[in-house]
Protein backbone atom coordinates (compact mmCIF):
# COMPACT_ATOMS: atom_id res chain seq x y z
CA UNK A 1 0.00 0.00 0.00
CA UNK A 2 1.43 3.75 -1.16
CA UNK A 3 1.41 6.43 1.11
CA UNK A 4 -0.72 9.20 -0.12
CA UNK A 5 0.19 11.68 2.89
CA UNK A 6 3.70 12.42 4.46
CA UNK A 7 3.12 15.51 7.25
CA UNK A 8 7.14 16.29 7.98
CA UNK A 9 8.08 18.31 11.00
CA UNK A 10 5.08 20.24 10.75
CA UNK A 11 5.12 23.52 13.03
CA UNK A 12 1.92 26.53 12.38
CA UNK A 13 2.68 29.56 15.14
CA UNK A 14 0.21 32.23 15.07
CA UNK A 15 1.62 35.91 16.18
CA UNK A 16 -0.30 38.29 17.81
CA UNK A 17 1.81 41.72 18.90
CA UNK A 18 4.93 40.46 20.40
CA UNK A 19 3.78 36.73 21.22
CA UNK A 20 4.00 33.74 19.23
CA UNK A 21 1.04 31.22 19.73
CA UNK A 22 2.51 27.41 19.09
CA UNK A 23 -0.77 25.30 17.37
CA UNK A 24 1.15 22.84 15.52
CA UNK A 25 4.84 21.91 16.56
CA UNK A 26 7.10 19.27 14.83
CA UNK A 27 4.19 17.21 13.55
CA UNK A 28 4.62 14.09 11.71
CA UNK A 29 2.05 11.89 10.14
CA UNK A 30 1.74 9.32 7.26
CA UNK A 31 -1.16 8.25 5.74
CA UNK A 32 -1.52 5.52 3.01
CA UNK A 33 -4.03 4.99 0.49
CA UNK A 34 -7.31 4.11 1.35
CA UNK A 35 -6.52 4.56 5.15
CA UNK A 36 -9.13 6.06 7.00
CA UNK A 37 -7.30 8.17 10.34
CA UNK A 38 -9.58 9.76 13.55
CA UNK A 39 -7.52 13.44 14.90
CA UNK A 40 -8.48 14.33 18.72
CA UNK A 41 -7.76 15.41 21.27
CA UNK A 42 -9.07 18.48 23.52
CA UNK A 43 -10.65 21.64 22.47
CA UNK A 44 -8.04 24.48 21.48
CA UNK A 45 -5.56 21.53 20.30
CA UNK A 46 -5.12 22.53 16.80
CA UNK A 47 -7.46 19.85 15.16
CA UNK A 48 -8.93 22.07 12.73
CA UNK A 49 -5.67 24.07 12.12
CA UNK A 50 -3.80 20.69 11.52
CA UNK A 51 -6.68 19.78 9.14
CA UNK A 52 -7.04 22.94 7.19
CA UNK A 53 -2.94 23.16 6.92
CA UNK A 54 -2.68 19.41 5.45
CA UNK A 55 -5.47 19.91 3.05
CA UNK A 56 -3.82 23.28 2.15
CA UNK A 57 -6.81 25.70 3.39
CA UNK A 58 -3.87 27.21 5.48
CA UNK A 59 -0.49 27.79 4.98
CA UNK A 60 2.45 26.13 7.00
CA UNK A 61 4.97 28.16 8.91
CA UNK A 62 7.40 25.74 8.84
CA UNK A 63 7.70 21.86 7.53
CA UNK A 64 6.02 19.97 4.62
CA UNK A 65 2.75 18.14 3.43
CA UNK A 66 2.87 15.97 0.37
CA UNK A 67 0.26 14.48 -0.95
CA UNK A 68 0.18 11.96 -3.62
CA UNK A 69 3.88 12.73 -3.96
CA UNK A 70 3.10 17.36 -4.46
CA UNK A 71 4.15 19.28 -2.03
CA UNK A 72 0.99 21.06 -0.96
CA UNK A 73 3.73 23.50 0.93
CA UNK A 74 5.58 24.72 -1.89
CA UNK A 75 2.73 25.66 -3.73
CA UNK A 76 1.14 29.16 -4.11
CA UNK A 77 -2.60 29.72 -2.86
CA UNK A 78 -3.90 29.57 -6.40
CA UNK A 79 -1.94 26.30 -7.09
CA UNK A 80 -3.45 24.99 -3.92
CA UNK A 81 -7.02 25.71 -4.82
CA UNK A 82 -6.37 23.65 -8.13
CA UNK A 83 -5.24 21.28 -6.44
CA UNK A 84 -7.84 20.83 -4.14
CA UNK A 85 -10.57 21.36 -6.33
CA UNK A 86 -9.15 17.69 -8.35
CA UNK A 87 -7.81 16.11 -5.44
CA UNK A 88 -9.83 16.99 -2.79
CA UNK A 89 -13.26 16.51 -0.75
CA UNK A 90 -14.52 18.07 2.03
CA UNK A 91 -17.06 17.69 5.00
CA UNK A 92 -17.72 20.27 7.29
CA UNK A 93 -19.49 20.91 10.81
CA UNK A 94 -21.40 23.61 9.89
CA UNK A 95 -22.11 21.80 6.12
CA UNK A 96 -21.32 25.18 4.11
CA UNK A 97 -23.72 24.79 1.53
CA UNK A 98 -24.39 27.49 -0.29
CA UNK A 99 -28.17 28.78 0.93
CA UNK A 100 -29.24 30.10 -2.74
CA UNK A 101 -28.44 26.49 -4.17
CA UNK A 102 -30.82 23.73 -4.48
CA UNK A 103 -29.36 20.16 -2.98
CA UNK A 104 -28.98 19.25 -6.39
CA UNK A 105 -27.00 22.41 -7.45
CA UNK A 106 -25.03 21.96 -4.39
CA UNK A 107 -23.57 18.97 -5.14
CA UNK A 108 -23.35 19.69 -8.67
CA UNK A 109 -21.02 22.05 -8.46
CA UNK A 110 -17.44 20.92 -7.72
CA UNK A 111 -17.83 19.00 -11.29
CA UNK A 112 -19.09 22.81 -12.61
CA UNK A 113 -15.86 24.26 -11.40
CA UNK A 114 -13.90 21.59 -12.94
CA UNK A 115 -15.16 22.33 -16.51
CA UNK A 116 -17.88 19.13 -16.68
CA UNK A 117 -20.49 20.25 -18.47
CA UNK A 118 -24.18 21.03 -16.62
CA UNK A 119 -25.92 18.26 -17.89
CA UNK A 120 -23.10 15.99 -16.88
CA UNK A 121 -23.04 17.21 -13.71
CA UNK A 122 -26.72 17.44 -13.08
CA UNK A 123 -26.91 13.47 -13.98
CA UNK A 124 -24.02 12.49 -11.73
CA UNK A 125 -25.57 14.74 -9.27
CA UNK A 126 -28.55 12.86 -8.87
CA UNK A 127 -26.51 9.82 -9.12
CA UNK A 128 -25.04 10.93 -5.92
CA UNK A 129 -27.93 12.15 -4.19
CA UNK A 130 -29.91 8.60 -4.78
CA UNK A 131 -26.86 6.74 -3.24
CA UNK A 132 -27.12 9.01 0.14
CA UNK A 133 -30.75 8.75 -0.32
CA UNK A 134 -31.66 11.85 -0.74
CA UNK A 135 -32.77 11.81 -4.23
CA UNK A 136 -36.35 13.06 -3.62
CA UNK A 137 -34.92 15.96 -1.66
CA UNK A 138 -33.04 17.34 -4.73
CA UNK A 139 -35.01 20.27 -5.43
CA UNK A 140 -34.85 21.38 -1.64
CA UNK A 141 -33.27 24.64 -0.43
CA UNK A 142 -30.65 24.05 2.78
CA UNK A 143 -33.00 26.20 5.08
CA UNK A 144 -35.64 23.46 4.58
CA UNK A 145 -33.06 20.45 5.06
CA UNK A 146 -32.61 18.94 8.30
CA UNK A 147 -29.36 18.53 9.95
CA UNK A 148 -28.97 15.12 8.71
CA UNK A 149 -30.47 15.48 5.20
CA UNK A 150 -27.91 18.80 5.04
CA UNK A 151 -24.71 16.80 5.99
CA UNK A 152 -25.90 13.93 3.22
CA UNK A 153 -25.99 16.83 1.03
CA UNK A 154 -22.50 17.35 1.27
CA UNK A 155 -21.29 14.06 1.70
CA UNK A 156 -22.82 13.83 -1.96
CA UNK A 157 -20.79 16.76 -3.18
CA UNK A 158 -17.76 16.05 -1.51
CA UNK A 159 -17.36 12.35 -3.37
CA UNK A 160 -19.26 13.25 -6.73
CA UNK A 161 -15.15 14.62 -8.45
CA UNK A 162 -13.82 11.04 -7.26
CA UNK A 163 -11.45 12.58 -5.07
CA UNK A 164 -8.39 11.27 -3.63
CA UNK A 165 -8.53 12.11 -0.02
CA UNK A 166 -11.99 13.18 2.12
CA UNK A 167 -11.14 15.86 5.14
CA UNK A 168 -14.02 15.90 7.16
CA UNK A 169 -14.14 18.40 10.57
CA UNK A 170 -16.55 17.15 13.13
CA UNK A 171 -18.87 16.27 10.16
CA UNK A 172 -21.28 14.85 13.43
CA UNK A 173 -20.75 18.04 15.75
CA UNK A 174 -24.24 19.37 14.33
CA UNK A 175 -26.52 16.32 14.67
CA UNK A 176 -28.28 14.32 16.92
CA UNK A 177 -26.73 11.20 18.36
CA UNK A 178 -29.35 9.18 16.01
CA UNK A 179 -28.56 11.22 12.96
CA UNK A 180 -25.14 10.75 14.09
CA UNK A 181 -24.89 7.13 13.79
CA UNK A 182 -26.28 7.44 10.48
CA UNK A 183 -23.91 9.47 9.07
CA UNK A 184 -20.92 7.65 10.59
CA UNK A 185 -22.46 4.28 9.40
CA UNK A 186 -23.06 6.02 5.65
CA UNK A 187 -18.92 7.56 5.80
CA UNK A 188 -17.62 4.09 6.57
CA UNK A 189 -20.21 2.81 3.87
CA UNK A 190 -19.34 4.72 0.91
CA UNK A 191 -15.39 5.26 2.37
CA UNK A 192 -15.14 1.20 1.44
CA UNK A 193 -17.26 1.25 -1.76
CA UNK A 194 -15.26 4.64 -3.63
CA UNK A 195 -11.83 3.95 -1.88
CA UNK A 196 -10.65 7.02 -0.79
CA UNK A 197 -8.63 7.98 2.17
CA UNK A 198 -10.09 9.68 5.05
CA UNK A 199 -9.45 12.09 7.36
CA UNK A 200 -11.83 12.83 10.44
CA UNK A 201 -11.37 15.52 13.01
CA UNK A 202 -13.70 14.98 15.78
CA UNK A 203 -14.41 14.91 19.86
CA UNK A 204 -17.10 11.54 19.21
CA UNK A 205 -15.53 8.49 20.56
CA UNK A 206 -17.87 6.81 18.40
CA UNK A 207 -17.25 8.54 15.03
CA UNK A 208 -13.12 7.46 16.36
CA UNK A 209 -13.80 4.00 17.01
CA UNK A 210 -15.02 3.66 13.50
CA UNK A 211 -11.61 4.56 11.42
CA UNK A 212 -8.59 1.97 11.13
CA UNK A 213 -6.30 4.47 13.17
CA UNK A 214 -6.60 7.02 15.79
CA UNK A 215 -4.62 9.74 16.89
CA UNK A 216 -4.27 12.44 19.83
CA UNK A 217 -3.13 15.74 18.97
CA UNK A 218 -1.82 17.99 22.09
CA UNK A 219 1.31 19.75 21.34
CA UNK A 220 2.23 16.78 19.39
CA UNK A 221 0.59 14.01 17.68
CA UNK A 222 0.70 10.08 19.16
CA UNK A 223 -1.08 7.31 17.96
CA UNK A 224 -3.64 5.77 20.33
CA UNK A 225 -5.38 2.79 20.83
CA UNK A 226 -9.26 2.27 20.48
CA UNK A 227 -9.21 0.85 24.03
CA UNK A 228 -7.43 4.51 25.08
CA UNK A 229 -10.28 6.39 24.58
Amino acid sequence: MSTLIMVEKLWKVYKEGNKAHVILKDIELKVDEGEQIAIMGPSGSGKTTFLNVVSGLDDATKGKVIIDGNEITAMSIGQRTQFRRKNVGFIFQSFNLIKSMTALENVMLPLLMNGYSRSKAEKKAQELLERVNLLHRKNAYPKNLSGGEKQRVAIARALIHTPKIIFADEPTGSLDRATSAEIIKLIQTLHHEYKQTLMIVTHDPLVAKSCEKIYFLNGTLTEVSKNDI
